[in-house]
């Protein structure tokens, strides 16, 4: 047994996507180039130990080890959601 934490049980997701919300409301939520790559620095910059981003035409979505309200509270700040 080692004393690593168990960084898996703090993976969350935060997003949008099509199955849950129209196509302008999905748009509020896109990143362009720039923004995903702002958010990705404050994901570094904020000490989350891992996150990553997706976004294509019929998703949003950030993924992290980290509390959930944190990968709102960036996507939020980076969109126009």
């Amino acid at each position: 047994m080692t004393d690593t934490p168990n960084f898996l049980s703090e993976f969350c997701i935060a997003g949008i996507n099509y199955r849950k919300s129209d196509v302008v409301v999905r748009g509020q939520f896109s990143l362009t180039s720039e923004a995903c790559n702002l958010l990705l620095n404050n994901i570094v910059e904020e000490k989350i130990p891992s996150g990553f981003v997706l976004s294509t035409c019929n998703r949003t979505e950030v993924y992290g080890i980290s509390d959930p309200k944190e990968l709102v509270r960036l996507l939020c700040i980076h969109t126009h959601g």
